[in-house]
């Protein structure tokens, strides 16, 4: 039994006498520390996944499971990283944003447990100097790094990403994708992350997910085919990338 298990998933949203299927038999596995990328055009289903195996989209037909343990709702079995930079509580710091849901879930017993944690995770995102700003003081990719942090100390077994960078300039968006690539190789972490970009999705996965919305189908579930160290970014330059690139862009275009 691999580590995460989607079996026969499909989605289909029902308006009176119209009905839309997002996707259709989706069937994949994946062992533990993967990181998968999602990519395909607009109206494929690939947020309506991650809200699924988040628990909060219950599907249409079939079933996912974490660890062997079907996921009926929502649960500490994951953390998701959102696109917008709003996702923090703008009245708490950024150690207090880290902190708070360590409290609430009951993760730490004491205040001084959840804070020491808090900064750990801070420092891991190279944020360990700005505990006691707040968010309107941080620029759109310091927000992100918080939101990470702030996942990564949940202990979650899975992350789900969507489309985390999307909204951020490319020189920072380049320097998130480099962190959070180190992020996971020590961590250890499973991810799962939804993006349009095709280089995105290359120099991230360790596999790649393609959807369809025209019939809704899996077009492609595979490992990914560039050369190179796994915890580093994948370039241009890595082995591979050119045809990769050409082949996903094929599969998207048509």
């Amino acid at each position: 039994m691999s580590f995460l298990e989607i079996e026969g998933l499909t989605q289909t949203f029902v308006n009176g006498p119209d009905a839309h299927t997002a996707y259709e038999d989706v069937t994949i596995s994946l062992e533990k520390g993967e990181f998968l990328c999602i990519i395909g055009p607009s109206g494929c289903g690939k947020p309506t996944l991650l809200r699924s195996v988040s628990g909060f989209q219950k599907p249409t037909a079939g079933r996912i499971a974490v660890n062997d343990h079907t996921v009926a709702e929502p649960g500490t079995h994951c953390a998701m990283i959102f696109q917008t930079f709003d996702q923090l509580f703008p009245w708490r710091t950024v150690l207090g944003n880290v902190a708070y849901p360590l409290l609430v879930g009951k993760k730490c017993a004491t205040k001084a447990e959840a804070v020491s944690k808090a900064n750990a995770q801070l420092a891991l995102v190279g944020l360990q100097n700005y505990g006691g700003y707040y968010p309107y003081q941080l620029s759109g990719g310091m927000k992100q790094r918080v939101a990470i942090a702030r996942a990564l100390a949940l202990e979650p077994e899975l992350i789900l990403m969507d489309e985390p960078f999307a909204s951020l300039d490319a020189d920072t968006r380049t320097n998130l994708q480099k962190e959070l690539k180190r992020i996971w190789a020590e961590s250890g972490l499973t991810v799962l992350f939804v993006t349009h970009s095709i280089i995105e999705a290359i120099g991230l996965a360790t596999k790649l997910l393609v959807l369809s919305p025209d019939p809704p189908s899996v077009k492609m579930f595979a490992d990914n085919p560039v050369g190179g160290a796994r915890d580093a970014v994948k370039t241009p330059e890595s082995p591979g990338y050119s045809g990769c690139w050409a082949m996903l862009n094929d599969l998207i275009r048509h």
